[in-house]
């Protein structure tokens, strides 16, 4: 008796936001609307900038190759997405080594050359001016105080983008359990 959407809908942070902006750009046909926070820099859809070849996951320079078909630019464009990260989530690879994002291990140097290092400061204003660029259906926000985690307000931001996003009635849960093992033993059944 309900309305659900024929395309999927994708939410993650750090590298599951990553996985949510990659599958979309490799399945955009699929997919309705992903929110991926933590990141900062998403495929782009071009084959080159500045005269820099960019392979995937940095562009669709090799997308045939790694789906068989071509990049389908108006699906992904049609795509609703929401990319956010916090203001205080800046690490650097020479001042936090576990917490410095490198984007493409197989690119790196091409990555950093187009994205830049820093989260904030470089990587999400690129990934917007090309989004811009190209009339991505993208919104982007940057959280005030924030490092790299996910706040209740940034709970509400996604799940509120992802309800206006869709066209299902009654199939949205933003759900949680906070229980260590020692209140919850592993196996126990637990009902809601």
């Amino acid at each position: 008796p309900y309305t659900v959407d024929e395309e999927i809908h994708l939410d993650g942070f750090s590298a599951s936001g990553t996985f949510s902006s990659r599958f979309a750009f490799l399945h955009p046909t699929e997919v309705q609307s992903f929110s991926a926070g933590g990141g900062g820099a998403a495929p782009l859809p071009f084959n080159s900038r500045d005269d820099r070849t960019l392979p995937y996951p940095i562009g669709t320079a090799d997308y045939e190759d790694w789906t068989g078909r071509s990049f389908d630019r108006d699906a992904w464009t049609a795509i609703d997405q929401f990319i956010y990260v916090g203001e205080d989530d800046q690490p650097l690879p020479d001042t936090d080594q576990t917490g410095y994002y490198p984007i493409s291990v197989r690119y790196q140097d091409t990555a950093e050359a187009v994205y830049g290092q820093n989260r904030v400061t470089e990587r999400l204003p690129v990934t917007r001016s090309v989004y811009d660029e190209v009339d991505a259906n993208a919104e982007f926000m940057i959280y005030e105080g924030v490092g790299h985690r996910i706040t209740p307000q940034m709970r509400r931001d996604t799940t509120g983008f992802h309800r206006r996003t869709s066209d299902a009635q009654h199939a949205l849960f933003d759900f949680s359990v906070q229980c260590s093992a020692e209140q919850l033993p592993v196996g126990t059944p637990l009902t809601v």
